[in-house]
């Protein structure tokens, strides 16, 4: 019985070594951004900037800041209410960009925020 129970359980995942994941739309999201030298919007130019080789078919809404990053996660399940930490982080006091594998799961709170899509025609 304990075993069955177990399955069930959707709390929101902290990984170890996670000090912190605030969610898009929280109040303590949008006091952490208050206080870092790149913002979501900056943030979300960086993400472009780096797919902007391949194929901007990648972009990724932002849900997350963990740990002073904040993650545009590539895989998410929204019937399952739930995404991967895999994607790209950028840095929010440096604005360094990398892809990071991580196959923790979180749960979503919100429909995450896109920025503005560039226009291609004009590139």
């Amino acid at each position: 019985m304990v075993a069955l129970s177990a399955c069930n359980n959707k709390k929101p995942a902290k990984s170890p070594g996670f000090k912190e994941i605030l969610y898009y739309g929280t109040k303590e999201f949008e006091a952490h951004e208050k206080n870092t030298k790149i913002n979501k919007e900056q943030a979300w130019e960086l993400q472009i900037e780096y797919f902007k080789p391949d194929s901007l078919s990648y972009l990724c809404r932002l849900y997350f800041i963990v740990d002073g990053n904040y993650v545009f996660p590539q895989y998410v399940r929204r019937k399952l209410n739930e995404a991967r930490l895999t994607g790209v982080w950028v840095n929010t006091k440096t604005g360094v960009v990398r892809y990071v594998k991580n196959n923790s799961i979180v749960n979503l709170n919100s429909d995450g925020w896109y920025g503005k899509f560039p226009n291609i025609d004009e590139e």
